[in-house]
Parts: C-alpha cells; sequence; structure tokens
C-alpha cells in the first residue's frame, strides 16, 4: 500500500511540473508573439522628414538628399553624443 502512495506522489509530481512547463512556455510564446506586433509610425510633420541611416527626424532644409533619402548630415560620432544627453 505505501508503494502505491509513493508511485501515485510521484506521478502526480510530474503531471504538476509538466503542466506548470507547459504554461509557462505557452506564456513566454504568447508575450513574444504580442510584442511582435508593431505599433504604427507617429506623424511626422510635412516639413520635417526622418533620416534614413540614423531615424532623427529634421527639417526638410537642413536634411541631405541622396536618391530620394534624407539625411540628417551627422557623422555616427555626433550621433551618438545626442544620443548620450
Amino acid at each position: 500500500m505505501v508503494a502505491q502512495m509513493n508511485t501515485l506522489t510521484i506521478i502526480l509530481i510530474v503531471l504538476a511540473a509538466a503542466a506548470a512547463l507547459f504554461y509557462l512556455l505557452m506564456k513566454i510564446s504568447i508575450n513574444r508573439s504580442i510584442s511582435k506586433v508593431q505599433q504604427p509610425p507617429a506623424e511626422i510633420p510635412d516639413d520635417m522628414v526622418k533620416c534614413f541611416s540614423c531615424g532623427h527626424v529634421v527639417p526638410v532644409e537642413s536634411a541631405l538628399e541622396k536618391k530620394g533619402r534624407y539625411f540628417c548630415g551627422l557623422k555616427k560620432s555626433e550621433r551618438d553624443e545626442l544620443q548620450d544627453e
């Protein structure tokens, strides 16, 4: 009788652990799929453009245009300094 109770206890513990593992995996999977949903891009005013290489929004007058793409004109080191501030 004691041997049967020990076996039953072990089976219940294994089933509970499997259920907990399944729950955690499903929760992680759902969180990953939710985080992949992209936010709509923010509205940019007509007199501003987004830099193709770094994403900064700059006025059209000060932006550099090449092949239909706009660039802010900042070097990478200058962009890094702006982001640190």
